[in-house]
Order: structure tokens, then sequence, then C-alpha cells
């Protein structure tokens, strides 16, 4: 008999379309810069007869909104990853095919060659995709492979950081 294993799995958020990152930022730094000019208007001595609050408020309001549309349409074009750990005989390979380099800090602590090591396990860890409507997307090995070379440094960094940790959780029983 073969026992029904079934490995452990994650979800990650994945943003094919990072241009959207700076134009989420600057209207995040809008949002700031708005509240901040509220605050100014609410410490000024004020009359009854006053607006500059209340159009301060306008544009926290017009910024906010603007800030959350934008999240919005992110979060629309992004993909939904379902990882699953690697069968253990696999994860050993990949981690004895890129060793960490000597002298590289992230190597050290994560113990692999950390530039190298998500092209190696990440076709293999994701075992579906969804867009923003919960549709299945196909994406192949190779695309995959490509994509790693093509993404922000710090998506990189977090898709690696959930499939080792996926893959090297202590924890013995489910519950």
């Amino acid at each position: 008999m073969v026992l029904p294993i079934k490995r452990a799995r994650s979800t990650f958020t994945f943003y094919p379309d990072m241009s959207v990152a700076q134009e989420i930022d600057r209207l995040e730094e809008a949002v700031a810069v708005a509240m901040q000019a509220l605050e100014t208007e609410k410490d000024k001595p004020q009359t009854l007869a006053s607006k500059t609050v209340a159009q301060a408020q306008k544009k926290v309001d017009a910024a906010r909104k603007a800030y959350d549309d934008a999240c919005a349409a992110a979060n629309s074009g992004a993909l939904k990853l379902t990882l699953e750990a690697l069968a253990q005989k696999r994860w050993a390979e990949a981690e004895e095919a890129h060793p960490a380099r000597e002298g590289d800090d992230d190597d050290a602590v994560y113990a692999v060659n950390f530039d190298t090591f998500l092209g190696e396990v990440l076709p293999d860890s994701v075992i579906e995709v969804q867009d923003g409507a919960g549709e299945r997307v196909a994406v192949s090995p190779d695309e995959w492979r490509q994509a790693v070379d093509e993404i922000s440094n710090g998506q990189y960094r977090a898709l690696l950081l959930s499939i080792l940790a996926l893959n090297r959780s202590a924890k013995q029983n489910p519950f």
C-alpha cells in the first residue's frame, strides 16, 4: 500500500506588473501629504465660518480614494500561487545543486545560493495559478524560470522565503 502523503501548501500573491508599485507609492505619499495639510489646518485658530479644514478633509478623502482604487487595480492583476513543498529527495537535490557561497551574507543565512536557488525550486513548487477573478492560469516551468530573472528583488526575496519556510518547517504534527 502506498500512503497518500499530502505535502504542506501555502499561497503567495504574485504581482506580474510591478510598474504599479511606483504609482501606489506615489499615491501613498499623496495621502500622507494631504493628511499633514489637514492636521496643519486643524492646528490653526479657526473661525466658525472657516472652510479650510473641510477643504483639506476633501483632499484627504480624494487622495485615499485614488490610493484605494490603485490598490484594487493592482490586486485584480495579481496572481494567486499555490505553492507545495517539494518531496524530501527533490529538495535535498536542489540544495546540493545550489550550495551557499563563501562570504555571501544571504547564502550564509539561508544555506543555499540565494541568487540561483529560486530558479531551481519555483517551477516545481507552483502547483496552481489563479488570476484576480479566480480563473486558473497555465504557466509552464520555463516561464517561471524566465520570470525569476525579471521580478523585483523584493518579490524574489519574498517568494524564496515562502518556499524555504514551506520546505523547512520543523513542525512534526499538523496541530
